[in-house]
């Protein structure tokens, strides 16, 4: 979204960066804006997982009211929803390709794991899927749910010593 232009009735606004943090269980997004405005906007939106699409989406996109109060002086005709609602258009993040490449990453390190010789892990992650979405002030947190086999040997016998 950076240095993309939004028409916003006549007027054109740049957002030319964005920083995304938690608060309230809400996305905040700090954004930087320029040409018809100067400056930085907060907006605050709910995150929302659609299973059926393996994507995140902003929802109900909204100026803070702070900022909603600097703009109805300086800038009303950006209060109207439009430029939210592009935003909100904008602020879609498809998963599967992130999940998948988890599942992967997770395959690969539990197919055969040894710890030292204390056990042995084998197993096949065969399904792995978001049950949720948690705002952090840092960012957002997604719980995952795995399902899988394993099979774990404990008590491994040393490995024979390697001849020189």
């Amino acid at each position: 979204m950076a240095n993309q232009s939004y028409q916003v009735g006549k007027k054109t606004v740049v957002v030319d960066s964005l920083h995304l943090s938690g608060n309230n269980n809400k996305l905040v997004v700090k954004t930087y804006v320029s040409k018809a405005i100067n400056g930085m906007v907060y907006l605050c939106c709910r995150p929302e997982y659609d299973v059926e699409n393996s994507q995140l989406a902003m929802k109900d996109v909204d100026f803070d009211i702070n900022t909603k109060n600097v703009l109805y002086k300086s800038a009303a005709w950006m209060v109207d929803g439009l430029f939210s609602k592009k935003l909100e258009q904008k602020l879609v993040f498809k998963m599967s390709d992130q999940l998948d490449s988890v599942k992967t990453q997770i395959n690969s390190q539990i197919a055969d794991y040894r710890y030292q010789n204390l056990f042995a892990l084998k197993g096949k992650l065969d399904k792995l899927e978001v049950k949720g979405i948690y705002m952090e002030p840092d960012g957002i947190r997604v719980a995952l749910s795995a399902r899988g086999t394993a099979n774990i040997v404990v008590g491994l016998t040393p490995a024979p010593a390697r001849k020189k």
